[in-house]
């Protein structure tokens, strides 16, 4: 087992068979599991039999096109990380494929190190992603418990302050006979005030 790849399996799709093997087998090599599709029918059902956490797929994949397939591919798998492989290398090519929803595109002929960088940043990515969706998730399940451990804390608090308060006027008042009592009075007196105001 590749520690940095951690066998993840990678997903080939492109209708060229040489393009499929030169691709696999050296991703292969790098120690990811590598499975191979031709058609997008072919990609769709080999995301449905099983985790593929990244995706090479062609732009121009006959039928419907590279770019049509990724909302279908995330509709099945949401967090799967595609990467798109493209002979046109203009912007407007790689805006589109980004719009729909690739992490990445790579110009065909693309260096296959370069090619291995990709799917190993993509993973990266695509695990950040995952842990950090998980972290909100555990925020907001925690979100209740945290509210009423901070509402405990301040009825303590607020306890707290009142005996302080009463203790230092206890004190202030002990010290001048003419004073003793008169918090208490005043208190008194704030009661009945508001009592009659409503």
């Amino acid at each position: 087992m590749n520690p940095t790849t951690g066998m993840s399996s990678i997903l080939v799709v492109d209708e060229d068979a040489s393009i499929r093997d030169v691709v696999g087998k050296y991703l292969s090599r790098q120690g990811y599991t590598v499975i191979c599709a031709a058609t997008a029918v072919e990609a769709l059902e080999a995301i449905t039999r099983g985790s593929v956490p990244c995706m090479l797929l062609d732009c121009n994949l006959g039928g419907q096109g590279g770019i049509a397939l990724i909302p279908q591919v995330h509709r099945l798998d949401r967090d799967i990380s595609i990467i798109m492989m493209s002979v046109a290398g203009d912007a407007g090519t790689r805006t589109a494929c980004i719009q729909a929803g690739a992490l990445e595109v790579v110009a065909k002929p693309f260096d296959l190190a370069g090619l291995a960088g990709a799917v190993a940043q993509a993973l990266f990515d695509r695990q950040d992603i995952i842990e950090r969706r998980a972290t909100k998730q555990r925020r907001r399940e925690d979100e209740p418990e945290r509210v009423e451990q901070l509402r405990r804390e301040q009825t303590k608090l607020e306890r707290i302050s009142a005996a302080s308060l009463d203790a230092l006027v206890f004190a202030l008042e002990s010290k001048d006979v003419f004073m003793a009592g008169h918090s208490m009075r005043v208190a008194q007196m704030a009661a009945s005030i508001a009592a009659v105001l409503g």
